[in-house]
């Protein structure tokens, strides 16, 4: 089946050992359970991360704790970034997630749910 890809604006606040730093990124592949991340930030596996994705201007952005569990393969995916894992979500940002996922691939959202 073909891979649908979502390229949203996404801004990163890092936890570093002294203190936090502002990163940008451009999600290039999205699910309920991660991302595929395409940033020139230093991260490392292991890493944890805020992640702030802007799907639609009109409401708050999606906010998640996220650890880093790859460095992306700039020959196999043409990409300098990280895949992340999410962690946690604020507020309703998973079921709003959740529900913008399902609507744009037309999957009923009971499909779309991560275990909790």
């Amino acid at each position: 089946p073909p891979r649908a890809t979502l390229r949203l604006n996404t801004r990163m606040l890092v936890e570093v050992e002294d203190g936090f730093e502002m990163a940008l990124g451009a999600v290039v592949n999205l699910s309920a359970a991660g991302m595929l991340l395409q940033t020139d930030a230093d991260l490392e596996p292991g890493h944890h991360v805020v992640i702030s994705i802007d799907i639609d201007r009109e409401v708050e952005p999606v906010a998640a704790k996220a650890e880093v569990v790859r460095k992306a393969d700039p020959e196999r995916e043409g990409i300098d970034g990280v895949g992340a894992r999410f962690l946690s979500f604020a507020g309703d940002s998973q079921k709003r997630l959740e529900t913008i996922l399902g609507r744009a691939f037309s999957i009923p959202l009971d499909e779309v749910r991560t275990a909790s």
